[in-house]
């Protein structure tokens, strides 16, 4: 995030704006700058599958894949040369 963003972000919140975060990395992988930026705020992570609320390390929601979808799209992505990365 460059300064100029930053500043941008926390005038916005400054000013009553919720700004929300939203990723499709894991939680995990959101960069410490960003979760710093947001302590005291919500994020959305995983493609919009898990959201936290910061300000309490507290887990909102979280809509993983079922066993079955999962297998099936396995099943459907063996015939293409792709790489699957499961979290």
């Amino acid at each position: 995030v460059t300064k100029k963003v930053k500043n941008s972000i926390e005038k916005a919140m400054n000013s009553g704006i919720v700004v929300v975060p939203v990723t499709g990395r894991p939680f995990y992988g959101v960069p410490t700058q960003i979760l710093d930026l947001f302590e005291d705020s919500y994020i959305i992570t995983s493609n919009g599958a898990v959201s936290y609320y910061m300000g309490k390390k507290e887990l909102i929601n979280n809509i993983p894949i079922s066993q079955e979808h999962a297998l099936e799209l396995f099943q459907i992505l063996e015939e293409f040369d792709v790489i699957i990365e499961v979290f």
